[in-house]
């Protein structure tokens, strides 16, 4: 599979907040996406994807996973 955010070859991983789609990449590192958020993603471009997953990022405290969400 590839990541949803920069194309990159990935895996899925159990994801801690429930429903929410877990991705492990060597770029962009293990983030979640809620359902919603998920499929949005596949709508955006790739400047946008990368945009959401560092506003999570930047969002999220220290030693957590990012999930992205609301978009």
């Amino acid at each position: 599979m590839n990541c949803p955010i920069c194309n990159s070859p990935a895996r899925f991983i159990t994801a801690i907040t429930q429903g929410a789609v877990a991705v492990s990449c060597p770029s962009c590192g293990e983030w979640e996406a809620s359902p919603q958020a998920s499929e949005t993603i596949k709508g955006l471009s790739p400047h946008q994807r990368l945009q959401a997953l560092r506003f999570a990022q930047v969002k999220t405290m220290m030693g957590r996973r990012p999930l992205i969400r609301g978009l």
